[in-house]
């Protein structure tokens, strides 16, 4: 079961965040790059970045590195040749 948010703001706060790293990876340079560097911004909510790098990390063929000194994380992904 999901953990659910004590209250609106707390949502909107881990939605938006979701919103802009989704838009990181989903950018023309990304994509053709097969990575991303994100940089948690001042004020977004650890709890909630931790949350996502972890249900990023699960997806298959999808790298993961974290540096938690400086608060980025290297998200890397491969395609699969048809």
């Amino acid at each position: 079961m999901l953990k659910q948010f004590p209250d609106t703001s707390q949502h909107d706060a881990y939605l938006a965040l979701a919103q802009r790293i989704q838009d990181a990876i989903t950018s023309d340079k990304a994509q053709i790059e097969h990575q991303v560097l994100l940089i948690r911004e001042p004020g977004e909510s650890v709890a909630h970045w931790e949350r996502i790098m972890d249900q990023i990390s699960e997806a298959e063929g999808i790298s993961v590195t974290r540096n938690p000194e400086n608060g980025t994380a290297r998200v890397s992904w491969y395609i699969d040749s048809l």
